[in-house]
């Protein structure tokens, strides 16, 4: 008797460990995905860099352009870049953060098959008609697999 009223507090005392873990899970998971963001957008100050750019940049001493969509949420920056070669056009996406007039982002390509990814580091310049910097990434081709890095920039169209 004893012995099964210990086992069922044991059993009610998991059940009730994980629950509560679930909740608080759950509860955090919402707080920062939607609590966060919506206060941090109320509160933003600083230049609201979302929509066009048209990006110029030189791989290896060619120059290179691309299109890039941005989507802002306060700091956080996300986008697609659409980079126009002579044989190929590759989508990339990109995450972020601009403060204080510098964007710090990562990106990656789309392709599974490929694993081109890196970074760049832009300023904000121009009274906001340019974001300048540089790059530095991963080029992962068929014929040619190495760290490439070079001058950035955006400029509104």
């Amino acid at each position: 008797m004893v012995s099964s009223q210990i086992s069922l507090a044991l059993l009610s005392g998991i059940i009730s460990g994980l629950l509560s873990s679930l909740i608080v899970f759950v509860v955090v998971k919402y707080w920062n995905s939607v609590v966060v963001p919506w206060y941090e957008q109320r509160v933003y100050k600083d230049v609201p860099i979302g929509g066009k750019w048209a990006a110029e940049g030189v791989e290896r001493e060619v120059p290179f352009v691309e299109d890039v969509i941005v989507r802002q949420k306060a700091h956080r920056v996300s986008c697609e870049i659409i980079y126009k070669g002579e044989r190929e056009t590759i989508e990339y996406e990109f995450d972020g953060e601009f403060k204080n007039l510098i964007l710090t982002a990562r990106y990656w390509t789309k392709r599974q098959s490929t694993l081109s990814r890196g970074t760049f580091t832009l300023m904000l310049r121009d009274e906001g008609k340019t974001l300048e910097g540089y790059y530095a990434g991963y080029l992962g081709k068929e014929d040619v697999n190495e760290v490439v890095g070079g001058p950035y920039k955006w400029s509104r169209p």
